[in-house]
């Protein structure tokens, strides 16, 4: 009987560890378990994280684009700006990340967006709302989504919709994530001064050949000459506010702006430098070393065509030309000499950077011109003085900025 009963024992301690290793198994299934949760949380956060940031950039690019746009978001020749169809409105645009690219909506205010294709897969979305304020900062709010969802129908139509429209503090969809950021962004004006002269010259100005420089304008300033150095008006013609001397109209030698160079010329008009008022996705950039009559009046007239030009190589025109408008003015920056052949009309503002001016053909300028040098105008052109124009530019055109410190995910 003792040699029967000797098995007992061990079985039992079998028994013990069996299940010592299965509770053991468990444990470590649910601990698994769970991390794998939670390491898909924090990858769906992540990716919300980042649909927000791209968010943000992109609707800051958009604003920036002045060509209209269609429903999903492409440039077309006619209809409303981006910047038109949404800052200030309700409505919000959307795009959803699927297949490596994004796909995006512009629903015009009001409508409802249409279903994706649900061939499609997405993993990632964002959705923008655009305010704006009378100090003309606006505010870009993205929220970027992220889930399980696997077609883009439903993720554009529950993820961006509603996971990305949810109200602050309000929980997500099951299975989603939802992050919100917000920046605000200011418009950098296409000029940020406003010239008292009809002619602002930093070194030396020499006039002739019968120009004619008119500023009637009492409130702001009636000069039509403004100089650092030297000023010989030749046989120009200077027409200044009823009952004005000529002469009393001319500011010359002015200490304040001789002391600057060129480069803080530059800064001082256009509040950056020259780098990168060049890079700024509101300027162009055209060659017109030899006539470039119909390229440039083209670039201008193209529906969402910039208003702010750089033209290397100076400005050179043949035959009769209009560039601007009194509701559409332009920014030139000529860098080069000018030469002008025909009848110009120009609506805007010049900024030269060299010190040739040549007028074959009698230009008509409505705004101001300023050079950051010495210049020689020659030819019988008349530049009057137009505040009207400067302002508009002012108020329509420019960069839009992120301002610094307004970046917040909180």
């Amino acid at each position: 009987m003792r040699h029967l009963q000797r098995g007992i024992t061990a079985l039992a301690v079998v028994l013990v560890v069996g299940v010592a290793l299965a509770l053991t198994a468990a444990y470590a299934s649910r601990v698994a378990w769970l991390e794998l949760q939670a390491s898909g949380n924090r990858v769906r956060a992540a990716q919300a994280t980042e649909a927000a940031q791209s968010g943000l950039a992109w609707g800051l690019a958009r604003l920036n684009d002045d060509h209209p746009v269609d429903n999903a978001c492409r440039p077309v020749a006619n209809g409303s700006t981006f910047r038109e169809r949404y800052q200030g409105t309700s409505a919000m645009p959307s795009c959803a990340l699927g297949d490596g690219t994004w796909s995006c909506r512009c629903p015009p205010p009001g409508a409802s967006v249409e279903p994706g294709t649900a061939a499609d897969t997405a993993y990632a979305a964002f959705a923008l709302q655009l305010s704006t304020a009378a100090s003309g900062v606006a505010t870009i709010e993205s929220i970027g989504c992220s889930g399980a969802l696997t077609t883009l129908t439903t993720l554009t139509t529950l993820t961006t919709l509603t996971a990305c429209t949810v109200p602050p503090g309000a929980d997500a969809p099951t299975g989603l994530r939802v992050t919100r950021a917000w920046t605000e962004v200011a418009r950098i004006p296409a000029i940020d001064v406003r010239p008292a002269a009809a002619i602002t010259v930093r070194g030396t100005l020499q006039l002739r050949d019968g120009p004619i420089v008119i500023h009637r304008g009492i409130a702001s300033g009636g000069l039509t000459l403004h100089t650092g150095a030297h000023v010989d008006p030749g046989d120009a013609r200077l027409v200044g506010p009823p009952g004005a001397p000529p002469l009393s109209t001319i500011v010359a030698g002015d200490a304040a702006l001789a002391s600057l160079d060129a480069a803080q010329f530059f800064a001082s008009a256009f509040r950056m430098n020259v780098a990168a008022w060049r890079a700024q996705p509101a300027a162009r950039q055209l060659a017109c070393a030899s006539p470039c009559d119909q390229a440039l009046a083209q670039s201008l007239a193209a529906p969402g065509a910039p208003s702010l030009v750089w033209l290397d190589g100076g400005l050179h025109l043949d035959g009769p030309t209009e560039l601007g408008s009194p509701e559409r003015p332009v920014l030139l920056v000529v860098d080069g000499p000018v030469h002008l052949r025909g009848v110009v009309r120009i609506h805007g503002v010049l900024y030269l950077r060299a010190a040739g001016w040549r007028d074959d053909g009698g230009a008509d300028i409505h705004g101001v011109l300023l050079a950051e040098s010495d210049l020689l105008l020659s030819g019988p052109t008349r530049i009057d003085h137009d505040s009207g124009v400067v302002e508009h530019l002012q108020a329509c055109c420019g960069t839009y900025a992120r301002v610094p410190g307004s970046w917040r995910d909180f």
